[in-house]
């Protein structure tokens, strides 16, 4: 698979993560979110979407800059199972509740 449809794939798990995780605070509150780091931006819901669009959108264009080095290919499979990981706990969360 070409690497800029894992980033495209990325980004939008990325999305994803953003509109479930910030549904599931406005129900459950910070406690939602199982990240330490997320807790702490999710206390300014503007810095979330900040950082899950602008930031993960740079890095992912720093992997794409860089898609031809063995490192950057690396780490976009890992982002890519990542994120797929992370949108299947989401989905099984969905599903139980």
């Amino acid at each position: 698979m070409a690497t800029n449809i894992k980033l495209t794939a990325c980004y939008i798990l990325n999305i994803f993560d953003l509109i479930v995780t910030l549904f599931w605070m406005q129900l459950m509150g910070l406690q939602a979110e199982a990240n330490p780091i997320g807790r702490v931006l999710l206390q300014s819901p503007s810095a979330t979407v900040a950082v899950k669009t602008l930031g993960v959108g740079l890095a992912m264009l720093l992997l794409y800059i860089m898609r031809n080095r063995k490192v950057a290919s690396i780490g976009t499979n890992i982002l890519l199972i990542a994120y797929s990981a992370l949108t299947l706990y989401h989905l099984g969360l969905i599903a139980l509740s």
